[in-house]
């Protein structure tokens, strides 16, 4: 079990050492050819993970339904964020 926190936060610290490297208006960018952005990817890649994780072990999840419907499977990011979003 040790290991898999240990996966965990290694990912964690690997996506915010990767959103570190980008300015917010190359964050924001959504490529040509492109449903979304970079913030929608590890938004979503954080939904994935609380579902996986916490939902699939019958445990309540650690972010908000509207945190989970924003960037969930089928999701489109629609407006840019904000830095005040991002640092929350």
């Amino acid at each position: 079990m040790q290991t898999t926190f240990k996966i965990w936060e290694t990912n964690r610290k690997l996506h915010l050492a990767f959103l570190e490297k980008y300015t917010l208006e190359q964050l924001n960018k959504i490529p040509e050819g492109f449903k979304n952005n970079l913030i929608w990817n590890i938004g979503h890649i954080i939904t994935t993970q609380q579902g996986l994780i916490y939902r699939l072990s019958g445990l309540p999840v650690m972010i908000s339904k509207e945190f989970h419907n924003k960037y969930k499977y089928g999701s489109v990011q629609h407006k840019p964020q904000h830095k005040k979003k991002l640092t929350k």
